[in-house]
């Protein structure tokens, strides 16, 4: 569901499709949310908050090992950014996400911008220099 409660609809890959089915499948889910608590409180059954997805992501990033606070909006815009990077046109993402300017899309492309060529990309940690270096 969208901001201000309108339903929408989102593709997504063929496996990721599979996986959610099966997940369905195993849980019992024939109708209603998705993305729901499977808590045995009062809340079961229903549509999960914003807080708890936030938590739920937070939560594996740093069982992963990053440390700095992800959420759901981190994902998405990670899905911009490699939309844009796999060849998806400015015209496609803003589609996408739901932008209503383009000028907010071309974020996602400036901020690739910058990380291009970085100072970064030469700092070889236990790597021996490369010649010419």
């Amino acid at each position: 569901m969208a901001k201000g409660g309108a339903n929408q609809s989102v593709k997504i890959p063929d496996h990721v499709h599979s996986t959610i089915m099966v997940m369905l499948d195993h849980y019992g889910i024939r109708s209603g949310p998705i993305w729901r608590s499977l808590s045995r409180n009062a809340s079961a059954g229903k549509r999960l908050s914003g807080t708890s997805i936030y938590s739920i992501v937070n939560k594996h990033a740093r069982r992963a090992g990053i440390l700095d606070v992800v959420g759901a909006h981190t994902l998405r815009h990670t899905g911009c950014t490699l939309a844009i990077e796999g060849g998806a046109s400015l015209q496609q993402v803003q589609t996408h996400a739901r932008h209503k300017s383009i000028a907010t899309t071309m974020l996602y492309v400036h901020q690739r911008d910058r990380l291009a060529n970085s100072a970064a990309d030469f700092i070889r940690l236990g790597e021996p220099p490369s010649a010419g270096e």
